[in-house]
């Protein structure tokens, strides 16, 4: 959820100066259960938090996705999707290929739509949702870097 709130942020605020997004969730597979079944459990619990997979940092969030928060996240995510024409600003987006939180169809559409001249998608073949917890986080935090850097200097 927070890369869309980056990308509401940027789209509203030009005097943004670049927008860094980590498998931003665009789109999320089983929007339309959680939209039903909310009325009838609370949640579904987190899957794939195997902490003990070499490479991976230990997850300290949540364990469990609230069904009302995600039909929430679903009116954000529309919301979002209608203004990704409106961003200007130099971004770069991390979609893990393991991805089982998100889709990581909704990395590319951002790619696509965003009216930024200055864009890149990188796919991280060993990474899944937590790109910044995960084994390839020392080459995100380096294209971070490398991007925060090329920010100043133009």
């Amino acid at each position: 959820m927070g890369g869309l709130l980056a990308l509401y942020l940027a789209a509203r605020h030009p005097e943004i100066i670049g927008i860094m997004l980590f498998a931003p969730a665009l789109i999320t597979p089983k929007l339309r259960e959680a939209q039903i079944l909310r009325w009838f459990i609370y949640g579904f619990p987190k899957k794939d938090l195997d902490d003990t997979k070499k490479g991976f940092l230990p997850w300290q969030g949540y364990r469990i996705n609230p069904l009302k928060a995600v039909v929430e996240l679903g009116k954000l995510q529309s919301f979002v999707r209608n203004l990704l024409t409106e961003i200007k600003q130099p971004t770069i987006i991390f979609q893990g290929k393991q991805d089982k939180t998100v889709d990581p169809m909704g990395s590319m559409i951002i790619h696509q739509t965003i009216s930024s001249q200055n864009k890149q998608l990188v796919k991280l073949e060993n990474c899944g949702h937590c790109v910044l917890l995960d084994p390839q986080r020392v080459q995100v935090y380096q294209l971070c870097m490398q991007f925060l850097n090329n920010l100043h200097t133009t």
